[in-house]
């Protein structure tokens, strides 16, 4: 809250006032569609200049609030993301059967020498879910030196923030040795993931994934036979 009070130049208590305030639903999305000011003079006076000048102002308004909004974005040291992922490491390696199963999450960067790395990481007790720019897959090797190689990996298009146009994006998944190669299957096929190009680290989940969902889908089919026939 101190945070967002600095940002938007306005006291603590204030913010903590509108916190505590309910908002009518429908003026709140009234609120989200009604232009202000002034935007309004923003647009008329675009609207007065050449569509040269228009398209050169815009494209640097966008890149302005580009920059705001990557600013926006958290920035991580590398050795707290180690620590947590050594830690996560280290309860899927325990013999203690209490494991913390709320969902965690971190998304922002990590400051390298070669620059930036945008990331975000989600993790549970049994699933640790990384996302990485695609252009960016060569930094992978640096997380699988603290957890090992992943268990599976896929490409998807995502919409970043800071980014105008939508991105490849890579999606990493270690899967906790702690749960069996079905529930690791069930995971997969719950999330909507089977239907995707992955790729495979672990030659024996291939496997199972591969003979199981096809073993499912050829027992789906007869009953359908089955039903059809009655």
């Amino acid at each position: 809250m101190k945070k967002y009070a600095d940002f938007f130049r306005v006291s603590l208590d204030e913010l903590l006032e509108l916190q505590s305030q309910s908002v009518e639903t429908s003026q709140l999305q009234l609120s989200l569609f009604e232009p202000t000011d002034t935007i309004g003079e923003l647009n008329a006076l675009l609207m007065k200049l050449n569509k040269d000048i228009q398209t050169s102002l815009v494209e640097k308004f966008k890149e302005q609030i580009q920059q705001t909004l990557y600013n926006l974005l958290t920035p991580y040291d590398i050795s707290d993301i180690k620590r947590n992922i050594t830690q996560l490491k280290m309860a899927w390696f325990s013999e203690s059967e209490e494991r913390n199963s709320e969902p965690n999450n971190q998304k922002g960067y990590i400051s390298l020498p070669s620059g930036h790395l945008y990331f975000q990481l989600q993790w549970n007790h049994n699933v640790l879910h990384m996302q990485l720019l695609y252009e960016d897959r060569k930094q992978l090797s640096l997380f699988e030196n603290w957890l090992g190689e992943c268990s599976v990996s896929y490409a998807t298009d995502e919409t970043i923030q800071h980014i105008d146009e939508p991105q490849k994006v890579l999606n990493i998944l270690w899967l906790s040795p702690n749960v069996s190669y079905r529930e690791q299957y069930q995971y997969l096929f719950t999330n909507d993931l089977l239907s995707l190009e992955l790729h495979y680290s672990d030659p024996k989940l291939a496997w199972y994934v591969h003979n199981y969902h096809k073993l499912n889908s050829t027992q789906e089919m007869q009953q359908e036979v089955e039903v059809l026939a009655q």
